[in-house]
């Protein structure tokens, strides 16, 4: 700001001293507007616009002081951690500001890619996949970030996670946990900390929300419709005039509120602890990597290792690093293929495999017991002795393959009936937002015509269209919409609408139609 009231103060004296110089000329020669034109700032403006600035200055900035708190707090527990910021400049002044203490161990990301600190050559650019893995390395223990990275990069090694701005949109702050709250990660807890300014409509928009709804624990089923309004009413904030702000966010949170106590859970027809699609129990990994070690490595007695390139069960020692390569003993690593491809025995034919399909569940039966037993870990089919069942093994395995493969399969159907409700109440709900806007225009048109403005008669009026118009009683049939919540008064009982600019919207709301159609009819295909 200061740099620009520098810039804005010489061309006003220049404009002061010569206000009937011409327009000068741009580089391809065509006029270019004066600064001082541009922006007519008087002596007074620029004091201040300078006193403002400098008053900035002086403000005691304990947000960035809470930055540096939590910043020392991870740090002292070992945590990697992620600062989120709302917009480039923000990341920009917080890097500034946090290089010198952090230096290389600092790094950033944002639309433009990764940059990290180096001591001989200052801020550089590095690609998204070695960011990783220096953080996995922590040789990047600050990572600071906009929203770039919450669609982009996988962060299972930060474990402590700073919204340093909060997004209009909350679902935006899930998309931002989902970096390192996944598969992967190391911690059992991941610590999240949200940061806002008492009084702003961030704080009181979130604040609303967090008393009634459970915000950041899960967004599912008809919690989306009322977190996607959160940035319209920001926005619609901030659109009013200064005079109208305090009433347009009074407005807008209390529209929020209401959606949220009209029961935004009333699509989900369940009892209060009923799971429509209730996630399975994880099912351990028949193999796991300490498996892998105490029979590849220790009973079978294989070397993975080749000079230059060690190899290890241990994830912690992993590494890509070209002076110090670590890989990772497990299936898909060569050498291991191979060890397993020389150690296959004649007592493997004691194992019964069954499988549909070689994306479907496998079943693994010993027959070198009676009864036959399932082969639970790798340790298991080392251990296979001489088969003594194997008619009744291939027949458990048959039987547990087709229960496995009917649970899948029950599920996949589950998952897809959800989905098309879902799409066909997305459906409902476009299709009842334009016939309302229909049925307005239709009203607006007939008030300037001088016609009748009752929506039933108009509704009615409607069939006798040439266009796609006509059809709005056979979508809303279709769809199962109740006419009643589309024959509403519409409130703007002043507009009007002359037949042209009718016309050419009734065009518009054809084309709108006939999209929807298509929709209905792969969602009638889908099942």
């Amino acid at each position: 700001l200061q740099k620009r009231l520098a810039s804005e103060e010489t061309f006003l004296d220049q404009a002061l001293l010569d206000d009937t110089e011409d327009d000068l000329d741009d580089e391809d020669g065509a006029p270019a507007v004066k600064e001082a034109d541009a922006v007519p700032l008087t002596a007074k403006d620029l004091q201040e616009m300078q006193d403002y600035a400098f008053r900035i200055t002086q403000v005691h900035d304990s947000k960035f002081e809470a930055l540096e708190r939590h910043l020392d707090q991870a740090r002292g527990n070992g945590h990697s951690t992620i600062v989120f910021t709302q917009f480039t400049d923000t990341l920009d002044a917080l890097r500034d500001r946090l290089h010198h203490r952090y230096r290389s161990q600092l790094g950033t990301f944002t639309g433009d890619g990764g940059k990290v600190f180096r001591e001989s050559d200052g801020w550089t650019d590095i690609g998204k996949r070695d960011l990783v893995e220096a953080i996995k390395a922590r040789a990047v223990t600050v990572l600071l970030a906009t929203d770039a990275a919450s669609e982009g990069l996988n962060l299972q090694t930060c474990s402590f996670l700073i919204n340093y701005d909060m997004p209009w949109n909350p679902m935006r702050v899930e998309q931002r946990i989902g970096r390192v709250d996944r598969l992967g990660q190391v911690r059992e807890t991941v610590v999240v900390r949200n940061f806002f300014i008492e009084g702003t409509v961030e704080e009181e928009v979130y604040r609303a929300l967090a008393s009634r709804i459970d915000l950041f624990s899960g967004i599912v089923g008809g919690l989306q419709p009322i977190l996607g309004a959160v940035e319209g009413a920001c926005r619609g904030v901030f659109k009013a005039a200064a005079s109208e702000r305090a009433a347009a966010r009074k407005a807008g949170i209390q529209a929020l509120v209401g959606l949220v106590e009209s029961n935004p859970g009333a699509d989900l027809p369940l009892d209060a602890d009923e799971d429509a699609l209730p996630i399975p129990e994880p099912v351990p990994s028949a193999v796991t990597l300490a498996d892998l070690r105490e029979v590849v490595v220790e009973r079978l007695g294989a070397v993975l290792d080749e000079p230059g390139r060690p190899v290890t069960t241990d994830p912690a020692r992993v590494s890509r690093d070209p002076e110090s390569w670590v890989a990772l003993a497990t299936y898909g690593h060569p050498r291991l293929d191979d060890v397993l491809g020389k150690h296959t025995t004649a007592a493997q034919t004691s194992l019964v495999m069954a499988e549909a399909s070689t994306r479907g569940p496998v079943i693994a039966m010993r027959s070198d017991t009676a009864p036959p037993r399932p082969a639970a870990c790798l340790a298991d089919v080392v251990e296979l002795g001489p088969s003594v069942s194997r008619s009744e093994a291939e027949a458990n395995a048959e039987m547990q393959l087709a229960r496995a493969t009917a649970s899948r399969q029950a599920r996949y159907d589950a998952v897809g009936q959800r989905n098309r409700q879902d799409a066909r109440e997305r459906l409902r709900a476009r299709f009842t937002d334009l016939a309302r806007s229909v049925l307005a225009d239709a009203a607006a048109a007939a008030r300037e015509a001088g016609t009748t403005t009752e929506p039933g008669l108009l509704w009615l009026d409607l069939k006798d269209e040439t266009g796609m118009l006509r059809y709005l009683d056979a979508f809303r049939d279709q769809l199962r919409v109740s006419k009643g919540a589309l024959l509403r008064p519409a409130g703007d009982d002043e507009r009007l609408l002359d037949a042209v600019e009718w016309s050419r919207r009734k065009y518009g709301y054809g084309e709108q139609l006939k999209t929807l159609a298509a929709e209905i009819k792969r969602l009638g295909a889908a099942g």
